[in-house]
């Protein structure tokens, strides 16, 4: 991991709600072209937040990267105000809001989302035309999440309802059965992770790449929910080079 004592972060506000705001990560000297865009997992659940994403941005930062760690809204608390499709939209609002203000097109944005924030990053993606995402350990079946109670439950509350209830809905927020997202991907994910099984990044690599989209699903024997997080881990500097040589 790199660290650099000249990092600034600082906050920007996109909407009203408490968690509509951005940490903007700038280095001394920006060395990279355009930017990347984190988005924290968790089970879209508001006990989870963007610090999650501190250790990978403060690595990218002080490698010459703008980095922008997106907070959002989320569900499981009284006033979080987030589900299907508050999430999704407030991350897209975020993205567009700092775009504009850094001078960044979206084709030089990569979006890093780990879990709920790879399935926000990849539909967003799609919404934004973004140049690229790295997806780890990502959600993309909301119907097989559903049906095997993943993350303590968590699909329904987020959907607003059961999957009975609410099939096409499911499908409209499920990137597997929204491709081609139409930005490159890659897929990092453990083949001992519990919380997401990689049974799902392996359907949805062959179902996105069979629909055009360019997709490398990048599987780490042994690993778990939680490595993608550590920017010391062996994963990360082939996931670095595979960024930069997609927006460059």
């Amino acid at each position: 991991m790199v660290t650099d004592p000249g990092l600034q972060v600082h906050t920007t506000r996109y909407g009203e709600h408490e968690s509509q705001f951005v940490q903007t990560w700038r280095p001394r000297e920006l060395r990279k072209p355009g930017a990347v865009a984190l988005i924290h997992g968790g089970w879209w659940r508001e006990r989870f937040t963007l610090e999650l994403m501190n250790d990978l941005a403060r690595d990218l930062a002080s490698r010459g990267h703008l980095v922008w760690n997106l907070e959002f809204r989320r569900i499981d608390a009284p006033a979080a105000d987030g589900g299907w499709p508050s999430s999704l939209g407030d991350v897209v609002r975020s993205i567009g809001r700092m775009a504009q203000l850094d001078g960044v097109s979206a084709a030089s944005i990569v979006a890093i989302g780990h879990s709920a924030g790879g399935h926000l990053g990849l539909l967003a993606a799609r919404d934004l035309g973004l140049g690229g995402v790295v997806a780890l350990a990502p959600i993309t079946d909301l119907p097989r999440c559903a049906e095997a109670g993943l993350g303590e439950s968590a699909t329904p509350i987020f959907m607003g309802g059961t999957l009975a209830d609410n099939h096409a809905r499911y499908l409209d927020a499920s990137p597997l059965h929204q491709v081609p997202i139409g930005s490159s991907q890659l897929i990092v994910h453990g083949t001992a992770d519990v919380r997401v099984p990689v049974e799902h990044s392996r359907t949805y690599a062959e179902r996105a790449t069979s629909a055009g989209d360019r997709v490398h699903l990048a599987e780490v024997a042994d690993g778990d929910h939680m490595f993608v997080l550590d920017p010391a881990h062996a994963y990360w500097p082939p996931a670095l080079a595979w960024m930069q040589s997609t927006v460059s």
